[in-house]
């Protein structure tokens, strides 16, 4: 989870030094969820193709496929912390599933809302309360990670590829066998049948996994080291993170830089619909998209997972290992402490000004309002020690348990 103390106002007084990359790229990555979110609502309909120019090449890696992983990646440090200060396993599942508890309610009635405005306020179906969004997707894959922590880390690797190699081919295969396997299909990919373009468990919850790989190896290296054998495990684990990084772009790109031409197949449709809006403009001109940008494809995952990677490893050598910070990243640290607050409040944005600015000026807009969110929670948490915030919904649910055990 992001925040573990029970004053957020005091978040920073906490016993172990947080490890400011990571809280660094959670902002970046909420800050553009953000931006993706209000320009998808509020740019003029014949501009729509910058949003889908910003998705289809940036915000797709950097957004959900990153806000995953560094779920599952904070989750491994927060539970090394307290089994290291001596809670046991009963204790800190049941702290952890409080959290995600809490989150899962929220993302609930999230999916209500947004199913609400989406459909024009004409009502909601039974499958809008339970759909793989990214919340669903993240509070799924945690309770899963939190109970397979456990497990050798060559297993939870070898876990992540199946599921990312093997989504699609179950997908299908579920499909093939008629009803009974339609139902199954819903649960784990589709219980929206209109949404492709969501997040299913099967390959998304490979993001969680492997970020809870990345989470302890960042732990061990961070507090279990001294000082000087720290900061040179700290430049070994981000020289293997640039690597894995780049492996896994080049993975993506070598077998992933076809496009899909099968009209029938579910990549040609999720290339089409990209493209019939990118070409909007009249200087695109393209007949479809390759595979490594098409998201749930396998090299896609890849893809995103890499650059997140490099990401990660680049802020952590600036702000980890050289120790050093700035007023931008110092805002984006706060933002990735509050990162789900964030993601829910922005949403009342999208009801202001739908179909509202061209592709000039929907920047300053989403921007200036994504600073506005960011400072109103700021307030909360330094004002009203964090009031409101849903990181403060989750430290009272689980505060009389850990206090009491």
């Amino acid at each position: 989870m992001t925040i573990n103390t029970t004053n957020l106002k005091n978040s920073t007084k906490i016993k172990k030094e947080r490890i400011e990359s990571i809280d660094i790229l959670k902002g970046i990555s909420i800050f553009w969820i953000v931006g993706g979110h209000i320009s998808a609502s509020w740019l003029l309909s014949t501009d729509i193709w910058m949003y889908e120019m910003l998705y289809v090449f940036f915000l797709s890696t950097v957004g959900p496929a990153n806000f995953i992983m560094l779920s599952g990646l904070n989750l491994a440090i927060s539970f090394n912390s307290k089994k290291d200060a001596g809670w046991n396993l009963h204790k800190i599942h049941i702290y952890t599933l409080k959290r995600i508890g809490v989150l899962f309610i929220i993302s609930v009635v999230y999916n209500y809302f947004m199913a609400f405005v989406v459909g024009g306020y004409m009502g909601v179906n039974w499958f809008d309360f339970f759909s793989w969004y990214i919340l669903q997707v993240i509070c799924v894959s945690l309770i899963i990670t939190i109970y397979i922590l456990q497990i050798n880390k060559i297993y939870r690797i070898i876990l992540s590829f199946l599921i990312i190699f093997g989504g699609y081919p179950l997908h299908l295969w579920l499909c093939s066998l008629g009803v009974g396997g339609t139902i199954a299909d819903h649960i784990l990919y589709y219980p929206f049948p209109s949404i492709f373009w969501a997040f299913p468990l099967l390959p998304w919850s490979a993001c969680a996994f492997i970020g809870s790989i990345i989470g302890e190896y960042f732990y061990k290296i961070k507090y279990n080291s001294d000082n000087e054998n720290g900061l040179e495990k700290m430049k070994k684990f981000i020289i293997y993170l640039c690597f894995f990084g780049i492996s896994f772009i080049t993975i993506a790109v070598l077998f992933g830089a076809s496009s899909p031409t099968d009209p029938n197949s579910l990549w040609y449709q999720i290339a089409q619909h990209h493209v019939s809006e990118l070409n909007t403009a009249w200087f695109f001109n393209f007949s479809s998209l390759p595979y490594f940008i098409l998201p749930n494809h396998w090299t896609y995952l890849f893809y995103a997972l890499g650059a997140d990677f490099i990401m990660l490893a680049v802020l952590a050598y600036y702000s980890d290992y050289l120790k050093r910070s700035n007023k931008i990243f110092n805002s984006f640290s706060f933002t990735g402490k509050i990162a789900f607050s964030v993601f829910i409040y922005h949403h009342f944005g999208i009801l202001l000004f739908p179909n509202t600015f061209n592709y000039i000026l929907v920047w300053p807009a989403w921007v200036g309002f994504a600073i506005l969110i960011i400072f109103l929670l700021w307030i909360l948490v330094k004002k009203f020690n964090g009031v409101g915030t849903i990181e403060w919904f989750m430290v009272v649910v689980t505060k009389k348990k850990s206090n009491t055990t």
